[in-house]
């Protein structure tokens, strides 16, 4: 419980999780606002916003951030920062997670796919995977090497 707000503890966690939805949010925004348009993939957004707007609608998202996170310190807020490399191999764990339910032995339950598209789909995503695994291996030893530098 807050004894400066005489908050319950549910009510201080129900205050301090919406403000961290917040600043996910705003980072979602910002995403958007800032990558978002330029990207060119399958999750690209078409540009619909002159550039004015765009800038004024970050400086709104930065002080709804800014005040959000300050409010989540005052209203008891406990969370500490992430570390990058353990958010980041969450990530690279979801991608390979997905990537391998994509190849044609694990689709087998949405019905038949014949030999060569088969053998298609499972090269362009034995493709992917690698990349992924590249990705956290060198993730990895990064974090390896980071911690023997600490130690020393």
């Amino acid at each position: 419980m807050s004894d400066k707000f005489h908050l319950t503890e549910p009510q201080q966690r129900h205050i301090t999780t919406g403000l961290k939805l917040i600043d996910k949010a705003v980072r979602r925004i910002e995403y958007v606002l800032e990558r978002g348009v330029r990207h060119t993939g399958p999750s690209g957004v078409q540009a619909s916003l002159d550039q004015e707007t765009i800038e004024h609608l970050r400086t709104l998202m930065h002080q709804l951030q800014d005040d959000a996170n300050e409010l989540y310190r005052k209203y008891g807020g406990r969370g500490k920062p992430l570390n990058l490399d353990r958010v980041l191999d969450a990530e690279l764990s979801s991608l390979w997670e997905m990537l391998e339910d994509s190849r044609p032995e694990r689709m087998r339950g949405y019905g038949p796919m014949d030999a060569e598209t088969a053998h298609l789909v499972e090269a362009d995503m034995q493709r992917l995977l690698q990349l992924v695994l590249r990705a956290r291996s060198l993730l990895l030893s990064s974090s390896r090497e980071k911690d023997r530098s600490d130690q020393d």
